[in-house]
């Protein structure tokens, strides 16, 4: 596929803008500090703190898929299963925007 999804997602509907961090900033009305910790120091860390090196390098591998944008997809899923429309994550932080205060 060219849009950078596995070809079992056919659950998508259409692409969704990611998160910003001004966003969640707008929410949490205080900044929001991004570290972008480079694959190869967390996979250190994580090793050194006893993470076995299959779990590690399964959590980079979905790391770098999603921040390649490979989840920013809107799928029917969550309706097809609870019969509600899910939210997006603004809204859900805009309702949970006191537990990060």
């Amino acid at each position: 596929m060219t849009d950078g999804l596995a070809p079992f997602s056919p659950l998508h509907a259409s692409r969704r803008p990611p998160v910003s961090y001004a966003a969640i900033e707008r929410r949490r009305g205080k900044p929001v500090k991004h570290v972008d910790v480079p694959a190869e120091a967390a996979k250190q860390a994580m090793l050194r703190n006893g993470m076995p090196t299959w779990l590690v390098d399964g959590l980079l591998a979905v790391h770098a898929r999603t921040k390649g944008g490979a989840t920013a997809f809107v799928s029917q899923a969550f309706e097809q299963v609870t019969g509600r429309k899910g939210r997006t994550v603004e809204a859900w932080f805009a309702e949970n925007a006191a537990a990060f205060k």
